[in-house]
């Protein structure tokens, strides 16, 4: 009898620490659809769109916002299952979604569930579609994450986060950042003592990619005030809300004319999981999709260099897979910059650090990556950042400027979140 194969698996951290060991060495690469001409049919774009306008209607539903993580998983779980299942059958059966029969999922839930499923998908047709809008074999949940990777049957990788997030919403509005910047650490050099380290000519890129434009940008105005300092000064270049056509050009935009020494990247985080072993840490942009995008951006996507990602109270939005860094900025275009990732899960969101993005920027010419394991609070991110920063500038190695930034703000963060050098320990401005 053939196996019946399962819609949806879990990532539990604890349950794979044997089987990584044993298979560290298997990485199973997403493939890319193949499209000579990487242009999407106009069903194939309206089909993600539909996706997308489901998810959305799931987020807004009032059964799935009164449920606790587990239960919005198998919610979820029965939605992606429909999404993949046979073309025009928008019914679903509870019985058919591993997960939702065992014993913390009652009748009655599954009967809710199952109705009010039917009920969203009852408003698309998708009997229009010649195939399941998802490859019913990608769907995979990381519960560490509390997000759900899936491919469309196209190739495209997308990541569902089940709940919203809220690593930025706390702000310490009594002692903002700008009130700080004539504050130095103990021991520290004051900027007009600063050894010549700098060469003329050389810059910073702040990337600053967020959800609101107040009180949070006052941080680059801290990290502005350092680096100009610095003697020669490094002139700071602020780029807010960049697009994906930005980012391929972005981080070597200069090298001609002096190249960026420093590149801080403060954004929103995911991670994308195939399975137990293959995970993407992505950086997610807050520009939203659009059927024009979704075209203009087709080789991006099949090539999975590009992902979707939808979330709750959010616009669907377009994120950097490691992909994406390795293709365009191949040849060393980074020159040497440190490259601060000041997101959540630059470096995973397991018990061991995933290097799989910082590889790319050490691949194309970065001297040394720092970011974080797990998700981080927004003022720790601050402090550290700073921290790091006027340390480096009065002439402190990386790992010695990371280390005083730790016995500042502590070894980790709010959400047991810590930092994490990649690269150069030693590099210096």
């Amino acid at each position: 009898m053939k196996e019946t194969k399962k819609v949806w698996r879990t990532g539990k951290t604890a349950a794979l620490l044997l089987l990584a060991v044993l298979l560290a060495c298997v990485v199973i690469v997403p493939a890319a659809a193949e499209n000579s001409s990487a242009v999407f049919t106009q069903q194939e774009i309206q089909g993600m769109m539909t996706a997308g306008s489901v998810f959305s209607d799931v987020f807004e539903d009032t059964l799935y916002n009164s449920l606790d993580d587990n239960a919005k998983a198998d919610y979820m779980a029965t939605v992606l299952g429909s999404l993949s299942g046979p073309s025009g059958s928008a019914a679903v059966m509870m019985s058919s979604v591993p997960g939702l029969s065992s014993a913390n999922v009652n009748p009655q839930a599954q009967v809710q569930y199952q109705t009010q499923t039917n009920s969203i998908l009852q408003q698309y047709d998708l009997s229009t579609y010649s195939e399941p809008l998802i490859d019913r074999e990608s769907i995979y949940y990381d519960a560490d994450a509390k997000t759900f990777t899936f491919q469309y049957s196209n190739g495209v990788l997308a990541m569902v986060k089940l709940v919203e997030d809220d690593c930025f919403s706390e702000v310490n509005e009594e002692n903002p950042l700008t009130d700080m910047q004539g504050v130095l650490l103990s021991g520290e050099q004051s900027s007009g003592e600063s050894l010549m380290r700098a060469v003329s000519g050389d810059k910073a890129l702040l990337i600053y990619d967020w959800d609101t434009t107040g009180e949070h940008i006052a941080s680059f105005d801290s990290l502005r005030y350092y680096l100009s300092g610095n003697n020669p000064s490094i002139s700071s270049t602020v780029e807010q809300n960049p697009t994906v056509p930005q980012y391929r050009t972005l981080l070597s935009g200069t090298l001609g004319s002096g190249g960026y020494r420093v590149i801080v990247i403060m954004s929103h985080g995911g991670v994308y999981s195939l399975n137990l072993f293959t995970h993407f840490p992505s950086v997610v942009l807050r520009e939203t999709t659009t059927d024009v995008k979704f075209d203009l951006y087709s080789s991006d996507l099949l090539q999975n260099r590009v992902g979707v990602v939808y979330q709750s109270d959010e616009s669907d939005t377009f994120a950097l897979l490691p992909s994406f860094f390795e293709y365009y900025y191949s040849g060393n275009k980074l020159g040497g910059a440190y490259v601060h990732l000041g997101m959540c899960q630059g470096f995973g969101n397991g018990l061991f650090a995933d290097n799989t993005l910082a590889s790319k920027f050490i691949a194309s010419g970065a001297g040394a990556v720092t970011g974080y394991v797990k998700k981080v609070w927004y003022q720790y991110e601050t402090g550290m950042c700073r921290d790091i920063i006027r340390n480096l500038v009065n002439g402190n190695s990386l790992q010695s400027s990371v280390n005083a930034a730790k016995s500042s703000e502590g070894n980790t963060g709010p959400n047991g979140e810590y930092i994490v050098v990649h690269g150069n320990g030693g590099w210096t401005l």
